[in-house]
């Protein structure tokens, strides 16, 4: 079995707002260098995506590879927050059986009852 898993989290955090002002380019900050890690993989592998309620998620190599990309309408600024909602733990938990169980990427907090 592999053991090499690659899991990439990002936003669309070119249209989060820091005191009323963007604070990266489209180009750059996790989304844009994430969607360009993805073009460059892409080349190498093929890649499947699907769509769930303002993420989408592509991967390749059976789940080996995975990228979760996060919209932001609300022009959030969410990079605490991905950890903060579960994207911790599934970046430790992307490509094994895992991975989803008990948990949601960006849902509830899987955690809470272990915080005193």
């Amino acid at each position: 079995m592999a053991k090499n898993h690659l899991c990439v989290l990002a936003y669309q955090d070119y249209l989060g707002l820091l005191d009323g002002k963007t604070f990266v380019s489209e180009a750059g900050g996790t989304w844009g260098r994430s969607q360009a890690m993805l073009r460059d993989l892409g080349k190498q592998f093929q890649f499947t995506s699907a769509t769930n309620g303002g993420r989408e998620t592509f991967f390749a190599l059976d789940g080996r590879i995975e990228f979760l990309m996060k919209e932001n309408p609300e022009h959030k600024v969410f990079h605490t927050v991905q950890v903060e909602r579960n994207g911790f733990i599934h970046a430790l938990l992307s490509g094994t059986p895992v991975a989803g169980k008990g948990y949601e990427y960006f849902g509830e907090r899987a955690y809470t009852n272990w915080i005193q």
